[in-house]
């Protein structure tokens, strides 16, 4: 059976002046510590050559030319007259029910209806 601080020797302190000098040994460890961690740098971390190598580029939505695309989008979904009328219609009979009204016309979604029903909100409450 052990005896009690048998494995600290060096810590029992028989007078304040023991403890004294413990307690300025402690407090001067401690500032050296933090002296040489001041004093230590740490390098930036290296990259070996196939890490420098390789590069993130992110490309997307990169546009060579937006106002070419732009301008292309505007042709792409082209309302005739005669397709007008029959939303104009159905938005009376169904109103606000654009999927329904999707079903009527052709080569039309959804939310090509909600842009026209934008587009066209002024007139879109005078008929109703």
């Amino acid at each position: 059976v052990g005896q009690r601080g048998a494995g600290l020797p060096a810590t029992i302190a028989r007078s304040e002046h023991e403890i004294s000098e413990i307690i300025d040994g402690l407090s001067e460890q401690e500032n050296n510590e933090k002296q040489m961690r001041q004093l230590s740098v740490i390098p930036p971390m290296m990259y070996d050559t196939e890490q420098r190598r390789v590069k993130f580029l992110n490309m997307n939505g990169v546009m060579d030319d937006p106002m070419r695309v732009y301008k292309e989008r505007q042709f792409i979904n082209v309302w005739s007259e005669h397709e007008k009328e029959i939303f104009k219609e159905k938005f009376v009979q169904h109103p606000k029910n654009f999927g329904l009204i999707a079903s009527y016309l052709e080569r039309k979604v959804t939310f090509d209806l909600l842009l026209l029903n934008i587009k066209l909100s002024v007139t879109m409450t005078n008929l109703l």
